[in-house]
């Protein structure tokens, strides 16, 4: 059995979360030809992508700048 442990701030999961929940909406949208849908989804997608990439940033420069004992 295979464990991944990925360590994020709750910003970041909360981000992924968005993320993924605006991906299954875009999906939805287009298959289902719903234009509301399909367009609200991109926008979370797109929105939690960038956020928990600005949050993963966030998280690598506070770890370079705790010196390490």
């Amino acid at each position: 059995m295979v464990k991944l442990v990925l360590k994020l701030s709750p910003f970041a999961k909360l981000a992924a979360t968005v993320a993924a929940i605006g991906g299954v909406l875009a999906i939805y949208g287009l298959l289902r030809d719903v234009a509301w849908a399909h367009n609200w989804g991109r926008a979370l997608l797109f929105g939690g992508a960038i956020l928990y990439l600005i949050e993963r940033i966030r998280m690598k420069l506070r770890a370079s700048r705790v010196p390490k004992e």
